[in-house]
């Protein structure tokens, strides 16, 4: 049997190797935007280069599901649009 651990977002169990949660699609580990080393997203500082960190760094998990979110919407609306330009031949 495989290791696992608690998502700290959600509180469901997942792989212990996960680098995202498979239920709530948050990232375990952000890039630190100051040192570029990974961090955990709920941390206030940075524990390779102790630069402080903001609560924008805590958002970056967000942002990266809605811009994959996004991505797949446009790209179910480029396949509708393509469909319906189809049929109107």
């Amino acid at each position: 049997m495989e290791e696992t651990k608690i998502c700290p977002f959600c509180g469901k169990e997942v792989l212990a190797i996960a680098k995202k949660c498979k239920y709530c699609n948050n990232w375990f580990n952000i890039e630190c935007p100051y040192c570029a080393e990974e961090i955990n997203p709920m941390e206030t500082e940075c524990p390779h280069c102790h630069s402080k960190l903001d609560s924008k760094l805590k958002n970056i998990n967000n942002n990266k599901n809605e811009n994959k979110i996004n991505k797949k919407e446009e790209s179910q609306n480029q396949c509708q649009t393509n469909h319906l330009m189809l049929l109107l031949k």
